[in-house]
């Protein structure tokens, strides 16, 4: 089942000064904060859907945006606001196989996790930019 995002997602200012981040790509398509997501060959950061076979996880947005607007994507060890509605301390999230979205169970293309839950309300990124398998 999909986790509902917060309208309040934001990234952990401590853990954004260790976590693995990419600066400076375009959004293609309008983003939400905390949303996972892709980088496609055409070099463009969308929401997660891994829907091409070249498509690869990018990590989580920090700020909601639209197309065409440079943003900086947040991954490995970066610890965000995820949801309002309580996750379960301790389980591990996946890449939804609905775009943009975050599961507490394997879909068909994020099978081993993803995310990590640190409290009630935050997550935190456990796969490295890259393809997903």
């Amino acid at each position: 089942m999909n986790i509902t995002i917060s309208p309040r997602a934001s990234i952990g200012t401590t853990s954004a000064h260790f976590s693995q981040q990419h600066a400076g790509k375009i959004l293609g398509a309008n983003i939400n904060a905390g949303q996972p997501m892709e980088l496609r060959a055409d070099n463009k950061v969308y929401p997660w859907a891994g829907s091409t076979s070249t498509a690869a996880f990018f990590g989580i947005a920090p700020r909601s945006g639209k197309a065409g607007q440079p943003i900086t994507a947040f991954g490995l060890a970066t610890h965000f606001r995820a949801s309002d509605v309580a996750l379960t301390i301790g389980a591990t999230y996946y890449l939804s196989d609905t775009a943009g979205m975050i599961s507490d169970t394997a879909g068909t293309k994020d099978t081993t996790g993803s995310f990590f839950a640190i409290n009630a309300y935050d997550l935190v990124v456990t796969r490295s930019f890259g393809k997903v398998s």
